[in-house]
């Protein structure tokens, strides 16, 4: 019962939960087929920093950001807001 209710929930929202940048990037990452370490080691920062933009423990900067988004092959605005471009 309780999906039930959070199904009819959220039908009834005008946009679906929103899914913050940290967990795009470890979507992303995922998706690409990396581990943090293989990841951190193709844009040129530890496996910390990895974990850490991964769980929002810090704000990444733009650089990474970029870096990040071609590493995985994935549009640097949707890593930042969760949309691209048409």
């Amino acid at each position: 019962m309780h999906t039930t209710v959070r199904t009819h929930t959220l039908a009834r929202m005008s946009k679906a939960p929103e899914i913050k940048i940290h967990h795009r990037m470890r979507i992303a990452r995922e998706e690409a087929g990396f581990e943090q370490g293989q990841l951190a080691e193709l844009v040129g920062v530890s496996r910390n920093t990895i974990s850490a933009a991964e769980k929002g423990r810090t704000a990444p900067r733009r650089i990474l950001i970029n870096a990040w988004a071609v590493a995985c092959d994935v549009p640097v605005d949707w890593l930042i807001t969760g949309e691209t471009q048409t």
